[in-house]
């Protein structure tokens, strides 16, 4: 959920839990957070999933393609009001191969400003519709059987885990033999996307390096990272970021600036960071690979700026105008507050601000598209609410589903089990005391899983239970 209005919102409805989302336009600005937001979709129609069906494999990368195109048009306002996209795809999900499947998108047009957050709304007129040709969703048990189910699958994420394993040997090998080619300090991949696909990213920039050596120069010393949409310079240590579309085709050195051109844009940003900390009464502005993995120096600057703008100009109408004064009768933000034990990450994007639940060390995610005025009084509350109920019960809450975890390890006699970021302490705390509690199975033996939102199993090899299923 956002909170913006509903007037040109997109939602994605599924006949399966998995497949749901509602996510809003103005939340999906890039092209790596409608990956992000589409990951539901993405595992089961990537087009790495059907290495073996040609034909499968090209309809999806087809329609994946328009998708993309659709999404980048959607944020720009580029759509026409009312006009309708069909997409049609194959699924590959737990018990279902080449399942049929079309997704249907009916776009509004018209951007979505802070002011219309104040008036009435129409009711939403962008929608992603999901319709899949069976029935039912194949290979779904009832959540009773759980054990069963596990059993029944651990061939299969054997057998994955086995062919993932002989491709990230095979990744890490290449990413030694390019790392010294070019003399980038590391290479590394960021996306839901399987190893097969970065395997081939990896060769393609092998082919690409041996074309024009002279573009490894430019990594020289450097972490790159693979993430999609993104080629530049990252925040994060300016990272080396390059879209795995980019490689064989038109990857420039000019988008991969050199370290004397980039430090005035870098002392910039440092200034504006502490601005940013002044304005958001001491809270520290840091960097971090969960918030900026993937957005370059332009993009982190516009952002800073973005913000700097806003809270300077919320202070200077709150002490000049009376009336608007006034109208804060929820907060005095004049007030000196002291907000410096937050940390904070300043983000592209709109939207509440959160903090992940399985991660209370990480930093406070600020959107800076969002009001100035909402973006403080969030950041008051939250602190006010860390002091209420203390920090230390919160890492007390995250030690306790690790000392779970690793009963349920021992127990079962697992490779790992893992929560994902989205699940609350609560819920993973239930959840896996009822995996601890089911029956001890050496079918299960050396198997990953994980626990999510729903069930299924990885390339990686990994099983995903769903929090509902235990």
């Amino acid at each position: 959920q956002c909170w913006h209005p509903a007037n040109g919102a997109l939602m994605l409805l599924a006949n399966t839990p998995n497949l749901a989302l509602r996510t809003c336009r103005r939340c999906c600005m890039t092209y790596s957070k409608a990956l992000k937001s589409l990951k539901p979709l993405l595992q089961a129609v990537h087009p790495d999933l059907f290495e073996t069906e040609p034909k499968l494999q090209a309809v999806n990368l087809a329609s994946l393609q328009r998708l993309h195109l659709l999404l980048s048009d959607l944020s720009q306002g580029r759509v026409v009001r009312g006009s309708r996209h069909s997409f049609q795809f194959f699924l590959k999900r737990a018990g279902a191969s080449g399942e049929a499947a079309t997704l249907s998108v009916t776009a509004s047009s018209g951007r979505l400003d802070d002011s219309s957050a104040s008036r009435p709304q129409e009711p939403p007129q962008s929608a992603f519709q999901w319709r899949s040709v069976s029935p039912k969703s194949a290979g779904r048990p009832a959540s009773s059987d759980l054990s069963s189910w596990l059993v029944s699958v651990a061939p299969e994420a054997r057998s994955k885990s086995a062919r993932s394993n002989q491709i990230s040997d095979a990744c890490g090998r290449l990413e030694a033999v390019l790392a010294n080619r070019t003399g980038a300090a590391s290479i590394r991949w960021q996306s839901d996307w399987t190893l097969g696909h970065y395997l081939r990213s990896l060769s393609a920039l092998e082919t690409l390096l041996s074309t024009r050596p002279g573009l490894g120069d430019r990594l020289r010393g450097r972490r790159v990272v693979f993430a999609p949409g993104k080629t530049g310079v990252g925040v994060m240590n300016s990272d080396r970021l390059l879209n795995p579309a980019d490689v064989p085709e038109a990857w420039l050195a000019a988008l991969l600036p050199d370290d004397a051109s980039i430090k005035p844009q870098l002392d910039r940003i440092c200034r504006l960071e502490r601005a940013v900390s002044i304005l958001l009464h001491g809270a520290r502005v840091v960097r971090h690979s969960s918030v900026h993995g993937a957005l370059t120096l332009a993009e982190y600057e516009a952002c800073l700026l973005r913000l700097v703008s806003g809270l300077a100009g919320l202070y200077r109408r709150l002490y000049s105008d009376r009336r608007f004064r006034k109208s804060f009768n929820r907060f005095d933000l004049t007030f000196k507050y002291d907000l410096a034990k937050l940390s904070v990450a300043v983000e592209d994007s709109s939207g509440h601000v959160t903090r992940l639940p399985t991660k209370p060390d990480w930093p406070v995610v600020v959107p800076a598209r969002n009001p100035a005025f909402q973006l403080l009084e969030a950041l008051i509350r939250l602190d006010a609410g860390d002091s209420e109920m203390g920090r230390g019960s919160r890492a007390a809450n995250w030690s306790v589903v690790s000392e779970l975890a690793d009963q349920c390890v021992l127990k079962h006699s697992l490779d790992s089990v893992s929560v994902d970021s989205s699940l609350s302490a609560p819920d993973s705390v239930a959840c896996l005391e009822r995996l601890l509690m089911m029956p001890a199975n050496s079918a299960l033996k050396d198997l990953k899983i994980r626990v999510t939102r729903f069930r299924s199993v990885l390339e990686s090899g990994e099983i995903c239970v769903a929090v509902g299923d235990v």
